[in-house]
């Protein structure tokens, strides 16, 4: 798998656990980003990422959006390889915080 972002902030937040640019990001929330990166690294297909806690909603442009905890949902873009993924993390937002 190989992950890349759309922004420095959000790989600090995906190295290191935390992030001045997300410093309200809630625990449970944080560890639903790392899982559902690591659910696209290792998916066979869409349909993989679509199990509870969490949904996935492909949108018109081939990225997915996975709904996190809490009104939180993270924006990918997946290439399924069979020598594994290529992730590349658009964003991570909350529809009450405008994260």
């Amino acid at each position: 798998m190989t992950v890349t972002f759309c922004n420095k902030k959000l790989q600090e937040l995906y190295v290191k656990g935390f992030s001045d640019d997300y410093i309200d990001v809630p625990k449970k929330v944080l560890d639903d980003f790392l899982v559902g990166i690591e659910m696209a690294g290792s998916a066979s297909n869409m349909k993989d990422l679509d199990f509870p806690p969490f949904k996935n909603l492909l949108q018109d442009d081939g990225t997915c959006t996975l709904f996190l905890y809490n009104g939180w949902k993270i924006n990918l873009s997946i290439e399924f390889a069979d020598e594994g993924n290529n992730v590349k993390v658009i964003s991570l937002t909350n529809k009450n915080m405008g994260v």
